[in-house]
């Protein structure tokens, strides 16, 4: 008969020592063997416990009694990567920590790794992580309590980039202001110190709140802006300066708009000056006899009706119809004047010169009539 004893009340769901592979386990995997068992049964007085290789676990009580433990439960063999007991990767752990940004194909600092170590802790405060190994390419595994890890690949931990491109700092479209005043630079040449300063004070004005460490402004107004995490943004000529040639508008296009609707000037008659030359030189403008907009000056009427008179003595019916002519084709002038002319006070002459006209016609009459009687 076979006495059991207190062994048959052990407790054999104890937690299990990781073990890599199909291997022996070691000297130090047998101990927390060992210690899984006693802390899986504080209250039973073990006074031996025997480890194999394989895992298997002998244990032999204070009444003699003896209870073996399979490798199954005392060890959980596993391939490197594999998700032993912590399958955080998906349930738990958190992987979207922030990235290190490493300049170029270098292997990382130690201040890199240090900034990766602390990134990954700072997003699983909870995670029981015990250990973090960074190596130089940003590859890392995590070791936790339970003794389980997870490795994260380089892309998961750092961000590589060549000087001049942007990483995380997206401003770009999200939150950079890219409307800000462009500078004016005239014609094609490279802009001076002046003009390098302001396009830097406009973008700084637009950006106060960006974390703007520094900004190179090329000859060409190309610029480099960098941001407090190392980051840079590229802005092309035509975002910040305007180039212009003498004489052309800016940035008000409406010049032009304006000068072309606005109102013309309309100078009536012609130009004086040029009309009492032509009459001191005994000339005039033909183009004035073909529009209604011809002065007809008093002394040149008065020498008008002197001739006319003259000729009525010399040839009667001759003059009498020149006179006739003369005198309609002075009274359509005059009341086509009156029409066109502003008010200057020349309708008041047209009428003293229609008065006139009507006088020498009355005159050529009464003396036509004399003769013939």
């Amino acid at each position: 008969m076979i006495n059991h004893g207190e062994s048959e009340d052990l407790n054999h769901n104890i937690k299990k020592v990781p073990v890599e592979g199909d291997r022996d386990i070691t000297d130090t995997e047998k101990v927390e063997v060992i210690k899984n068992i006693k802390d899986g049964n504080p209250d039973k007085d073990i006074t031996d416990v025997t480890v194999k290789p394989d895992g298997t676990a002998t244990v032999t009580m204070s009444d003699g009694t003896q209870s073996t433990f399979t490798p199954e439960e005392t060890v959980n063999r596993y391939k490197l990567i594999d998700p032993l007991t912590n399958p955080g990767e998906d349930k738990s752990f958190n992987s979207n920590f922030d990235k290190v940004p490493v300049k170029g194909d270098s292997d990382l600092t130690d201040e890199q790794k240090e900034t990766v170590k602390t990134n990954i802790t700072k997003s699983n405060t909870d995670k029981g992580i015990t250990n973090i190994d960074v190596k130089g390419d940003g590859s890392t595994t995590i070791t936790f309590e339970d003794g389980t890890s997870k490795e994260l690949t380089p892309d998961q931990t750092i961000k590589r980039y060549e000087l001049g491109e942007p990483l995380f700092n997206e401003g770009e479209d999200k939150n950079f202001n890219s409307n800000f005043d462009k500078v004016p630079v005239k014609g094609d040449g490279d802009l001076t110190d002046e003009q390098k300063e302001a396009v830097k004070t406009n973008i700084t004005k637009s950006n106060t709140d960006k974390g703007i460490t520094n900004i190179d402004v090329k000859g060409d107004g190309s610029t480099t802006i960098t941001f407090e995490d190392g980051t840079s943004k590229e802005l092309t000529p035509d975002q910040t300066i305007k180039r212009y040639e003498l004489g052309e508008p800016l940035f008000n296009d409406d010049t032009n708009k304006g000068s072309q609707g606005g109102d013309s000037t309309v100078v009536p008659h012609g130009d004086t000056n040029s009309d009492n030359n032509n009459n001191e030189n005994g000339t005039h403008n033909e183009s004035d006899e073909n529009t209604d907009t011809t002065t007809v000056r008093p002394s040149e009427q008065t020498n008008s009706n002197k001739e006319s008179d003259k000729s009525t003595k010399t040839d009667k019916s001759d003059n009498l119809n020149t006179s006739s002519k003369s005198t309609s084709a002075n009274s359509a002038i005059t009341k086509s004047k009156a029409k066109t002319l502003p008010q200057t006070g020349e309708n008041k002459v047209g009428l003293e010169v229609l008065g006139l006209t009507l006088l020498g016609l009355a005159g050529m009459l009464f003396i036509s009539k004399k003769k013939k009687d």
